[in-house]
């Protein structure tokens, strides 16, 4: 019976520690999974903006590109921005715009670039201008590279917010399953402790009402002693009750034999 008690309160403190230690695990993972909801809604936002900001970028330098194009057709028809009525390219109107000294052709009576209309300080070109679209590291190449840039940008940011929310998921999912997990036995062993909490009650009241009986047994016990063991008397002592005892067994039998008296 106190093997039973004993081993009832070893299996409470075990049931007891067990739940403790569930109860901290399930606390911290309940912990983990709001702290990775909060990055995860962060790093979602992150790469939104990026990827609006990539989109917006791509715009931007599609609109730029557009207008260049648009500047540069223009551009191989004249030589200078602020002209309306552009000469044709090699006429000798031309020329003189490009070159103020120049003096015409004779049929022309020497007409200088005046005379054509070229005035001091305007702006001259010798040669249609196109800019630097075609050269290595021109504006176009370098808008090119940006629309590039930014595209890539767009695509590598889909990419990971993809694989991050494939992974956020993942790490949710066995969380939850492993809370699940412990908070089942979490549960099993809540009952078994409570099982083993009645047992124990049981198991003690059971060995109190043995060490009562046990109790009175000894007090019985100790009163019996007195009148069925031999308490220790003396040599003599013993002699002399063996004596008083024969002769009143003697005198018991003497009145048997003479019988009653008249």
């Amino acid at each position: 019976m106190i093997a039973a008690v004993d081993e009832g309160k070893a299996n409470i403190l075990r049931l007891t520690e067990e739940i403790a230690t569930l109860s901290k695990e399930v606390a911290d993972l309940v912990a983990s999974m709001a702290e990775a909801d909060r990055l995860r809604k962060q790093e979602k936002a992150t790469n939104k903006a990026t990827v609006e900001d990539a989109k917006a970028g791509q715009t931007a330098v599609a609109a730029a590109t557009a207008v260049l194009k648009k500047f540069y057709e223009k551009a191989s028809m004249a030589t200078g921005f602020l002209q309306v009525d552009r000469p044709k390219m090699g006429s000798d109107e031309w020329n003189s715009l490009a070159n103020p000294n120049y003096e015409g052709p004779v049929d022309k009576g020497l007409k200088t670039g005046a005379a054509w209309g070229h005035q001091e300080g305007m702006q001259t070109f010798g040669e249609k201008y196109t800019g630097q679209q075609d050269e290595a590291g021109g504006v176009m190449a370098l808008l090119e590279v940006i629309l590039s840039d930014f595209s890539n940008l767009e695509a590598d940011t889909e990419a990971a917010e993809v694989k991050a929310q494939e992974t956020f998921e993942r790490f949710m999912v066995e969380c939850k399953r492993t809370v699940a997990t412990k908070q089942k036995q979490i549960e099993m062993d809540t009952a078994d402790k409570a099982a083993a909490t009645q047992k124990l009650a049981e198991d003690t009241k059971d060995l109190k009402q043995t060490q009562d009986e046990l109790l009175a047994a000894d007090r019985y016990y100790e009163k019996l002693v007195p009148q069925c063991i031999d308490q220790g008397m003396t040599w003599d002592e013993r002699v002399k009750a063996r004596e008083s005892e024969i002769k009143s067994l003697k005198e018991a039998l003497t009145i048997l034999s003479t019988g009653p008296r008249v």
